[in-house]
């Protein structure tokens, strides 16, 4: 890789790190999308909108590829330091680094160096996932697919994905009758039957990575200060290895629910997700990450969270979870290696240009 190169996708990663892509601001994540379809343009591509909130780049149009390399734009929000990269100790810090537009810059640099007289690639870029991932489910409903899908937002330390986590996050209410503050016999405060229950729900948490974990992870409360609310309600976030795992807890804490006479109501579910890594392609990009990086030893890695690969695997397309040394997503002090970003683009490169012919 030459200097000039590296200089390259290190300005790709400032100009994506540098726009505040929060759910909360969608004309920059509008902004950002407008940024990747110019740059896509310049290079020759055609693009194809997906309702203002994804965006399709591929050499010719079409749904059907043999690679898709997708990566989310969206991030978790931060103070606005983070919204810049700062280079320290052989890292490159800073909001989305890690999670994940490492991976966008990754591709808008491939854009610039690959062949497009091929229709054998698609780049995918969502702006949702860490909210709802319906960007990419949207893709696989419109008929968008791929013989596989790379997709740089599992894994750690170069060990793709090979099973991830499942998740539940379901809404506690309990319903009370409202009253007066100066008054509170005259009510049935929910916060207290919440405040009661809730510890029997923590102790369900294994606290251990391959072990089902129990997060209470939002409280919400009454609407003014002197008045005994009419209802409570606490959201938990579950993460759980298999269906029997999540089976298990299901039935408990419907049960506890159930005793305290409070409303369980499911926000989303996500099954497990189990990858094949000995797949060809799979082994292909194995093969490209050894040969690149001097690593002999893959072994695979059991993912904690969940990600937008589900749609993707769910609809039958082997999907490819593997990114460099990093940490910190959704922190303070979000990084990636600055040798594995470099070494991440070079493993794109010969994984695609080995199978493109």
């Amino acid at each position: 890789m030459t200097q000039a190169q590296k200089q390259r996708l290190l300005r790709h990663l400032q100009q994506l790190i540098s726009m505040s892509t929060t759910p909360n601001n969608p004309d920059v994540l509008t902004d950002c999308l407008a940024y990747i379809q110019q740059f896509a343009l310049e290079h020759g591509w055609h693009c194809k909108s997906i309702d203002g909130q994804s965006l399709i780049v591929s050499a010719k149009p079409g749904k059907k590829f043999t690679y898709m390399l997708q990566a989310h734009l969206d991030v978790v929000p931060g103070d606005s330091a983070q919204f810049r990269v700062v280079k320290q100790q052989g890292r490159f810090y800073g909001r989305g680094t890690y999670d994940m537009k490492f991976a966008a810059a990754c591709y808008l640099e491939l854009m610039a160096t690959l062949n497009k007289n091929t229709s054998d690639v698609c780049f995918a870029f969502t702006t949702d996932e860490e909210t709802s991932g319906h960007g990419s489910a949207k893709l696989v409903q419109l008929g968008y697919s791929a013989d596989v899908v790379v997709l740089p937002d599992g894994g750690q330390d170069w060990q793709m994905e090979r099973a991830a986590k499942g998740g539940w996050a379901a809404e506690l209410t309990i319903h009370g009758t409202p009253a007066h503050g100066s008054r509170p016999w005259e009510g049935k405060n929910p916060v207290e039957t919440l405040l009661k229950l809730l510890p029997k729900i923590v102790k369900l948490n294994q606290n251990k990575a391959g072990k089902t974990t129990v997060v209470v992870s939002m409280l919400h409360a009454g609407e003014a200060s002197n008045q005994v609310p009419a209802t409570a309600r606490a959201t938990l976030d579950c993460r759980f290895v298999d269906l029997k795992a999540y089976a298990k807890l299901r039935k408990k804490v419907e049960s506890l629910a159930s005793k305290a006479q409070a409303t369980l109501e499911t926000a989303f579910f996500v099954e497990p997700l189990i990858n094949d890594l000995h797949g060809q392609y799979h082994a292909q990009f194995a093969e490209s990450v050894s040969a690149i990086t001097k690593l002999s030893k893959l072994t695979g890695a059991q993912s904690l969270g969940a990600s937008d690969a589900r749609f993707y695997a769910a609809a039958g397309m082997p999907v490819i979870l593997c990114r460099p040394p990093g940490g910190g997503a959704h922190s303070d002090s979000e990084w990636i290696s600055q040798k594995g970003f470099f070494q991440f683009y070079q493993v794109l490169e010969r994984f695609l240009t080995q199978q493109i012919k």
